[in-house]
């Protein structure tokens, strides 16, 4: 009599997966929408909208003069065409894609590192505070993760079925990245080489895989002559560097949920998977796309730490891993919950970004104390950008010669000569003694050749001479108010 072994029953976490990601999916869609609602748009934000709104021709020319691929203003113009410029509803598009990014990473660490890591990662990703904000924010950050991780995971498909589907994917999505980011560039040739590793011992295939690669590139062939004329108007050969301690912290302190002593414990537990047969190859793609990317910052500016959030949904699989592998019961318990509540203290610690939230109060300090006509002038663009969309029935102009182009890195592509007054005319209105206001704004972001006026300290200093004038402190920004507005001062 011949008897069958019966299949090792699964455990609580395998049988309620769905269930158990399902819960982990609402925390994380009600800790970006909470972060959406209390967030106002900063100048990024409102500045791409702006650009967004032109005709869809125009756009991309647009954005051709600028420093980025033009994919997301495109999706953002699509956008707009169906919710307008509504500050909620331009964060639900970057909010969705977010979800969908937590979405296909579980589902790829699932895979290549088992369901319970899986669940772990997606977990610390959902309460990530860095996650969190940036996922929120009206800019390409989601896009780009989403489109990174689908990329992986259609190229680990091709890689072990060879189906013309995953190649497809692969292009696609490839292809896609490299018009959202310049550094997905970076990323692909990363992968790229994994792949041949991979495929070392198989030469027809590593050739269709390098010619799958070669689709991609020629793919972003018309973008080349773009991207090579904003890299010189950038002056990336004598402003770009490579990353430095600093820049590796940060992103250290990215993946670390905002904490440098869990720095090593990270890299510690990312390094585990390295050491699992079963599990070295999917950890070498992830290392690899998460640190040899950085490098690219020499020809590619990052702007640390929003532009390197990529890496979060990519080395902390690794950590749920290498966590997972850890011997004892207890001991993996232990660890994971710690992960956990230390992902959720750095939302529940989290700080409110102060320029946006501050120049609303100076908005209600407007609604409170201006007069219909009343002049607003600002000394620099992130002012000037979120009052023209957060209180467009007022008269605001920045302070520059209206037969001058405001500079492309200070958001000049979408600033007409209409929202501007030339330094003159400003010279005369403080002389009138008529009512005018001024919004002084320290950025405190001084970059060699840009200027000093980028912290707001020419108005500062022109408005403080007149006598009489009322100063209202916001910091970083600064209201003030001609003798002739009468105003008080409001009420901490």
């Amino acid at each position: 009599m011949t008897t069958t072994a019966a299949a090792p029953r699964a455990s609580f976490v395998e049988r309620h997966a769905t269930v158990i990601f399902i819960l982990i999916l609402a925390v994380a869609a009600w800790l970006r929408l909470r972060e959406a609602l209390h967030t106002p748009l900063w100048f990024e934000e409102i500045y791409i909208a702006f650009a967004s709104r032109l005709p869809l021709v125009q756009v991309v020319d647009t954005i051709g003069h600028d420093i980025h691929p033009p994919m997301w203003y495109v999706l953002d113009h699509i956008w707009e065409r169906f919710g307008g410029l509504h500050p909620l509803w331009l964060k639900a598009l970057p909010l969705l894609l977010s979800l969908a990014n937590i979405g296909v990473t579980y589902r790829f660490a699932k895979r290549t590192l088992g369901t319970g890591a899986a669940l772990l990662a997606s977990a610390m990703i959902a309460l990530d505070h860095s996650h969190v904000r940036f996922a929120q924010e009206a800019q390409s950050f989601a896009f780009e993760w989403l489109l990174v991780i689908l990329a992986l995971n259609a190229a680990w498909d091709w890689i072990a079925t060879r189906r013309v589907g995953s190649a497809i994917a692969y292009v696609v999505f490839g292809a896609l990245s490299t018009y959202t980011h310049y550094i997905s560039l970076a990323i692909l040739a990363t992968v790229l080489l994994w792949g041949l590793w991979m495929l070392r011992h198989e030469r027809g295939a590593a050739r269709r895989w390098a010619g799958l690669n070669l689709v991609i590139l020629l793919a972003f062939l018309p973008q080349f002559p773009i991207e090579t004329r904003q890299l010189i108007q950038d002056d990336v050969w004598h402003r770009g560097h490579f990353a430095s301690l600093d820049n590796w912290l940060t992103l250290g302190r990215v993946v670390a949920f905002d904490k440098t002593y869990l720095i090593p414990v990270f890299l510690l537990l990312g390094f585990l998977p390295l050491l699992s047969a079963e599990r070295r190859r999917v950890a070498v793609l992830l290392w690899a796309t998460s640190v040899l990317p950085i490098f690219a910052v020499r020809i590619w500016g990052l702007n640390f730490p929003r532009e390197i959030i990529y890496v979060v949904p990519l080395f902390l699989p690794l950590v749920a891993a290498g966590t997972l592998m850890i011997p004892l019961r207890w001991a993996r318990f232990v660890v994971a919950a710690g992960l956990l509540i230390a992902a959720a203290r750095s939302d529940v610690a989290r700080t409110v970004f102060p320029e946006p939230a501050m120049l609303m109060q100076v908005r209600a300090q407007l609604d409170r104390e201006a007069r219909p006509g009343d002049v607003i002038v600002h000394d620099e663009t992130h002012s000037l950008l979120f009052f023209r969309l957060y209180d467009p029935g007022r008269d605001h102009r920045m302070i520059w010669p209206p037969d001058r182009q405001v500079p492309y890195y200070e958001g000049g592509l979408i600033v007409p000569p209409a929202w501007c007054i030339a330094p003159a005319s400003w010279d005369s209105l403080r002389a009138s003694g008529g009512r005018w206001w001024a919004v002084s704004l320290n950025r405190a972001q001084i970059v060699p050749g840009h200027g000093f006026t980028r912290t707001g300290l020419r108005t500062d200093s022109l408005a403080s001479a007149v006598p009489g004038v009322a100063r209202f402190n916001y910091p970083p920004v600064v209201l003030w108010g001609s003798p002739a507005t009468r105003v008080t001062a409001a009420k901490p």
